[in-house]
């Protein structure tokens, strides 16, 4: 399945979510990575009631999958890795995708066996 998303219930989504670079428009790289972001996070859209459950589970899909965003600092060559902040994703209020919807409990499961298989994957590499 296709992950479907549109950006215009967003506030002020042409200047949040778009950037202009030579003259061509391109998707902002945060509002990139919420869009792919709700499929781990388990929230098909960011609304005033869930900002704050999205924020908190997203530092959870952070610790088992990695930080979602990448910053590429002009005054250094290191990369910068961090999660998104509750700025970012309020920001992002009205954002909407097909991703499916879980349960606190049923986002706990997946994170669970997300962790068992990263545990069993570090132990087969010690051996």
């Amino acid at each position: 399945m296709s992950l479907n998303w549109t950006v215009k219930e967003i506030n002020d989504w042409e200047n949040v979510c778009w950037i202009e670079h030579e003259g061509k428009d391109y998707l902002n790289g945060i509002t990139e990575s919420l869009i792919f972001g709700t499929i781990g996070i388990g929230f098909g859209s960011i609304t005033e009631e869930n900002c704050i459950d999205f924020y908190n589970r997203s530092i959870i899909v952070a610790d088992v999958y990695g930080m979602p965003i990448n910053e590429f600092p002009e005054d250094s060559n290191e990369i910068i890795r961090r999660n998104f902040t509750l700025n970012e994703i309020r920001q992002h209020i009205g954002l909407w995708t097909n991703a499916e919807n879980l349960s606190d409990k049923e986002f706990m499961e997946r994170m669970n066996k997300a962790q068992i298989r990263k545990q069993k994957d570090l132990e087969s590499i010690k051996k």
